[in-house]
């Protein structure tokens, strides 16, 4: 960059474009200085990128219509004919130096002339900042990939290969480190200066922070700001420290919950660049071209599965004494499975299995003893293989504690590190009240760090938390017990990490680990630039978990990214204040609708094609099928649903899987033909069946799947009988299955599975021989075998005898339900004789036409459904949501946001519940410290024990849910900390973790300035001064005491 001006462009702004809560412009008046920061719900967003915006057209119709005016201006003065005056210019011919460069200049700012036409105004924060014209740089010149994939707006980086000339094209970062960027960071660092969006998915401590830290230097050079976000408040204040060190003017916003990062995306305005940080996920590109999609504009998608530190995996088997060092290698350091690794693992347990008394089966659970010897044994190893520093992942926080606790005996550090551990130590607790420092818990603490070991979970208490990351960080703690968020937050990489069990509860049930989270838990093992390998072990306490688990688990893919997005009335409060903006609008551009949205062209091209069909259809034109054939259709319809229903319903019943054994005759339904005799020879998995059909001559052997959305044929119990049959061997699912018959043929099924598969493979080899004569010269050549042809002789047979009709098995259904459906479905197919349009000669051909005109019209309507607002997923959730706030006064018939609604705008959570008791006075009488325990329940989120409500099924889910999101468990604790008790007094009368109630008081906090502001909105100046006394009461000592990180 040289800082020479290569241009500029002036905007005169003539029109008052309204203020913050008026307007979406960014060239709006500015706000109150107070709502600076996060803002106001009084305030407009910003118009989202990439949505078009209402006024658009407008502009560019008064721009055609005074281009059409000025070119009808005379340009001849009346009586003055002959006069010349010469043409007029809709510009000025002035010859301005910065408007006319050389040709060549032209080409060198290419990149900015592009970037300006693809907006359509300046980016207001960077442009006056352009890249510079030196051709040293030469950025734009970067040659691109093609992506494999044929996206739109993503664009898929190679990031195996380096950029070459890096240093060349950018000779001066706006940031260096002490080591040389690896090519998947020299990729997003070339197009974080070329201000484009990228998508960065990698590994662990592969080094994605670079590309974060390059994106800040840049912003801190171009005089622009960043906004970090984080997932959890603990990586939050990590990296406000870290980003302090190195960039000087950085600020820190925690506590409040938020939304969705997919509704960030759809909201924030078009000059805002994106920089996403991933874990390695299948579908980066899928959703880096919905998000591009949305935004208008490219991403560049760089995934790398390189590993800095490469990971070694083992099996420990070991406890304390002989068996100390028996560790198994599982998976190598390239991703390969060892099964050779897996057999001897499995020996030793084998054994004791063998000679162990009690009961036998799955064991995952040990005694006390038994789980310190293995920890005892797992330790003297990592010593012996110097493989400290450690963090055992354990999925509980009672586990943690009580292994922990177990291990006290153990001492990990020497005299120097005990000291430096100790005065570190209380340095941090020395600002906490000398109460708070004779906590249970904080004592506990203080004498596990000084052993070398460390406990983190949310039931620690938050600067306890700090200090333990602090030291681990500085190598002091040597073995960390943690769960599994201590993965998903703080970067804190270490040698090793061991797994104390891959099986954790997810709130419902006990499962194994999936993919992702064992690889991100995994992933904190080796320390690039101290460790080569990364060391990574599975605890086998009672037994070796079974291969297939194993491999699932440490190889399978990587969950995908899912749509979080979900309609709120906060959000639906919000965005129904601003008329030019629409809720269905953010819900198109939500992530779970981009596949239909994408279809959107196709819908309308089949809309446009159907409509067309429609038109050139001839409607027929019969006495006898116009009475009743659309109703006879309509009926048939119908039968053809409860069939399936009753015939899916049969067959999953014991009896009929008893019955449904190979030789089982079969009338089944196909898309060609209707009422086909057939024999079982198989069942397959999902419902599948196999089955040899009576088929039309010269048709091939070929096993192929039948759709169960057969096409609707006029009703008839006559079999299909042709005058020319061969066997085919059909693949067909219960659907299909008209009847189950009463008579089983006796038949060597195997046998003519095998002779099926050998004409197929004889069809195939035909195929490759030629392409045209291939199915020719099999039907020369091929015959079926002797069982195929017996058993297909024997169903010719009972054709023949049965061609009215074949007789069903009696499965003696017994229940109510399904027996009204039976007799529906046979009062429907009695019915079908009696219509008029059945006597008609030429029934078949009108039932053709007419049924065609009909499912064109379906078509058109299903089309058009599609393609309305009313497909949406989350529409009706949206209509429901709507109704409700009509019902209670929120919005009025026209959906004008009322005074509670904007009421409910201010609150975070729980919108409508802390409204209507705001509205109904339910506060006014209470003082301060009920008001805080009575919300507590609002922000306890710990689970509510259901076990003993005795309630119906159907009722009890609905019951459960509305009494997860309130929880009155923690009111006694916030009332006695309001009323001033101390926190050590109120820990001997709970059960509940110091660091669960220290994280729900601070939410409480936020949750009583949004009803302080609620009562300010609707002038109950006396409730507002409540919920300020109530949240000062609440806001003190250790509960609120200040990070270390901002320290």
């Amino acid at each position: 960059m040289t800082g020479k001006l290569l241009g500029f462009t002036e905007e005169i702004k003539d029109i008052f474009e309204g203020t913050h809560n008026t307007s979406t412009s960014l060239s709006r008046a500015p706000g109150p200085p107070e709502a600076g920061v996060k803002g106001s719900t009084s305030s407009f967003p910003f118009w989202p990128g990439g949505m078009d915006e209402p006024w658009a057209d407008l502009l560019k119709k008064e721009s055609l219509d005074a281009s059409l005016f000025e070119e009808e201006l005379l340009d001849t003065p009346p009586a003055s004919k002959n006069l010349p005056v010469g043409s007029i210019s809709n510009g000025d011919d002035t010859d301005w130096e910065v408007l006319n460069e050389p040709e060549e200049k032209e080409e060198e700012i290419d990149l900015e002339k592009t970037q300006i036409q693809q907006q359509e105004k300046p980016d207001e924060d960077a442009a006056f900042l352009k890249l510079s014209s030196l051709p040293v740089l030469n950025i734009s010149e970067t040659e691109k990939k093609k992506s494999a994939t044929n996206y739109e707006w993503a664009v898929i980086e190679d990031a195996a290969c380096p950029v070459e000339d890096f240093k060349e094209k950018i000779p001066k970062m706006a940031l260096t480190w002490d080591f040389d960027l690896d090519p998947f960071q020299q990729k997003a660092v070339v197009h974080l200066e070329k201000k484009e969006s990228v998508f960065v998915a990698a590994h662990t401590s592969a080094g994605k922070t670079v590309v974060a830290e390059y994106a800040i230097a840049l912003a801190r050079n171009h005089v622009t700001r960043v906004i970090y976000t984080s997932p959890i408040k603990a990586l939050s204040n990590q990296k406000y420290r870290d980003f302090k060190e190195k960039f000087g003017d950085v600020g820190l916003i925690t506590g409040d919950r938020g939304v969705v990062w997919e509704e960030v995306f759809i909201m924030l305005p078009d000059h805002v660049n994106l920089i996403m940080l991933s874990a390695t996920v299948p579908n980066t590109a899928e959703f880096a071209e919905w998000l591009g999609g949305i935004k208008k504009r490219k991403i560049y998608v760089i995934s790398t599965l390189k590993r800095p530190v490469p990971l070694m995996h083992y099996l420990y088997t070991g406890s304390v004494g002989k068996t100390e060092n028996d560790i198994f290698p599982i998976v190598d350091s390239s991703g390969k499975f060892l099964s050779e690794g897996y057999v001897k693992a499995t020996k030793p347990k084998d054994n004791k299995s063998k000679t162990a008394t009690g009961p036998k089966g799955p064991k995952y659970n040990l005694g006390l003893a038994q789980e310190k010897n293995i920890y005892i044994g797992l330790l003297g190893y990592l010593q012996k293989k110097d493989l400290l520093p450690a963090v055992c992942f354990t999925l509980s926080r009672k586990k943690c504690n009580t292994h922990a606790e177990m291990l006290s005996s153990r001492d990990l550090t020497t005299q120097a590190e005990k000291r430096e551990i100790t005065k570190f130590f209380n340095e941090c607790i020395s600002k906490l009240k000398s109460e708070d420092r004779k906590l249970p818990q904080v004592i506990l603490m203080g004498e596990q760090l000084k052993l070398g070991f460390g406990v983190h979970h949310s039931g620690i208490l938050p600067i306890l938390k700090e200090v333990v990351e602090m030291l681990f960080q500085r190598s002091l703690l040597k073995v960390l017990f943690a769960t599994e968020t201590f993965a998903m937050g703080v970067n804190m990489p270490t040698r090793t990490v061991v797994f104390d069990s891959i099986r954790k509860h997810d709130g419902l049930n006990f499962r194994d680990l999936k993919p992702s989270e064992y690889i991100q838990m995994a992933g904190r093992a080796g320390r690039r630039g101290k460790d080569k390998i990364g060391t990574v072990i599975i605890l086998c306490k009672a037994e070796v978990p079974d291969s297939l688990s194993l491999h699932n688990m440490m190889l399978g893919k990587p969950t995908k990214l899912e749509s979080q997005f979900k309609l709120t009335y906060s959000m639906i409060l919000n965005l129904l204040k601003i008329k030019t903006f629409r809720v269905e609008d953010v819900i198109k551009r939500s992530f779970g609708e981009s596949d239909n949205q994408k279809q959107q062209k196709v819908y309308k091209d089949m809309l446009t094609e159907a409509t067309k069909k429609l038109a050139n259809l001839t409607k027929i034109d019969c006495s006898l099928c116009n009475i009743d054939l659309a109703q006879y259709i309509i009926a048939l319809k119908e039968a053809s649903i409860l069939k399936k229903e009753v015939m899916e319903k049969k067959c999953s019943l014991a009896i009929a899987s008893k019955m449904l054994t190979p030789g089982r005759i079969l009338v089944i339904s196909i898309n060609e033909h209707l009422n086909v005799l057939c024999t079982l020879l198989s069942l397959e998995k999902d419902n599948k069946l196999k089955v040899l059909a009576i088929a039309e001559k010269n048709k091939s052997l070929v096993s192929k799947d039948s759709t169960s959305g057969s096409n609707i044929l006029p009703w008839t119990k006559q079999l299909f009988y042709p005058s020319e049959r061969q066997p085919e061997l059909l693949n067909v699912t219960f659907s299909n299955i008209q009847v189950i018959g009463n008579k089983v043929l006796r038949i060597d099924s195997s046998a003519i599975l095998k002779e099926c598969k050998r004409l197929h493979a004889m069809l195939e080899y035909f195929k490759t021989i030629s392409k045209t004569d291939g199915n020719s010269l099999f039907k020369k050549n091929s015959n079926p075998g002797y069982s195929t042809s017996s058993a297909f002789q024997e169903l010719c047979s009972l054709c023949e005898a049965n061609l009215n009709g074949f007789p069903s098995a009696n499965l003696n259904m017994k229940d109510i339900n399904f027996a009204s459906k039976v007799h529906d479905l046979e009062g429907l197919e009695k019915s079908f004789g009696n219509y008029t349009c059945v006597k008609c000669p030429e029934f078949a051909k009108h039932f053709e036409e007419l049924n065609t005109i009909l499912q064109t019209e379906e078509d058109i309507r299903e089309y058009s459904y599609k393609l309305s607002e009313e497909s949406l997923s989350l529409h009706p959730d949206y209509e429901s949501r709507k109704a409700v706030l009509k019902k209670l006064g929120y919005i009025d018939e026209n959906e004008n946001v009322q005074l509670k609604g904007c009421v409910a705008r201010e609150m975070s959570n729980h919108e409508l519940l802390i409204t209507e008791l705001l509205m109904t006075s339910v506060f006014t009488d209470c003082p301060p410290e009920e008001v805080a325990a009575l919300l507590s329940c609002m922000v306890f989120q710990q689970k509510n024990d259901d076990a003993n409500l005795e309630l119906p099924s159907h009722l009890l889910q609905k019951i459960q849910d509305i009494r997860q999101q309130y929880n009155f468990y923690l009111v006694p604790v916030v009332y006695e900390w309001a009323k001033g008790t101390m926190f050590a007094e109120i820990m001997k009368k709970t059960d509940i973790d110091e660091g669960i109630i220290v994280r729900s008081i601070q939410r409480l906090s936020e949750l009583l300035k949004d009803v302080r502001n609620g009562a300010n909105l609707v002038g109950d100046t006396v409730l507002a001064k409540k919920m300020e006394d109530a949240s000062h009461q609440i806001k003190r000592d250790i509960v609120f005491a200040a990070s270390l990180y901002t320290q």
